[in-house]
């Protein structure tokens, strides 16, 4: 699956290159995996390669040829999406939420009751909430915070 990269990279990466201008919006979408280390003390470490793929594939499936994906920090992928606002960032994420929400985690129903993978998503968009590569990495994971607080499994635009 994708190479770990954090969102600084990402960013860096795409702002340089103009694939995100601030002529045109540009969303970003972080998506972090609820309840990841509850599922690795019942279950041990092999399942987070397998969760993560899972994820994984869920985000190439929903991306344009446009779009950047990558894991942006262990258990948090990201995803650019040029030219797109954050009403449409927002539909996407959602989408990939519930994608995401529909699948159980390999070989856990043995072991735990609630074999559901979910996440939760932060979004932000260039230039509305800022752009300053840290700036926006910072609203971001602020985001994903929010979304995650209370059982997660939801969608949050900054600012909250």
């Amino acid at each position: 699956f994708f190479k770990q990269k954090t969102a600084y990279e990402i960013y860096q990466c795409d702002w340089s290159s103009d694939v995100c201008s601030s002529d045109l919006p540009c969303s970003i979408v972080g998506f972090g995996v609820d309840n990841l280390d509850v599922y690795l003390k019942k279950l041990g470490g092999n399942i987070k390669n397998k969760v993560l793929k899972k994820i994984a594939g869920i985000l190439r499936e929903n991306v344009r040829d446009i779009d950047k994906v990558a894991r942006c920090k262990d258990t948090i992928f990201c995803i650019i999406l040029p030219e797109i606002n954050k009403k449409e960032a927002y539909a996407l994420a959602e989408k990939v939420r519930k994608e995401v929400a529909s699948e159980s985690i390999p070989d856990a129903k043995s072991v735990i009751k609630d074999t559901k993978i979910t996440v939760s998503a932060g979004i932000v968009a260039n230039p509305i909430d800022g752009d300053v590569v840290e700036e926006l990495n910072n609203k971001l994971y602020s985001a994903i915070e929010q979304a995650k607080k209370g059982k997660g499994n939801k969608v949050i635009m900054f600012p909250g």
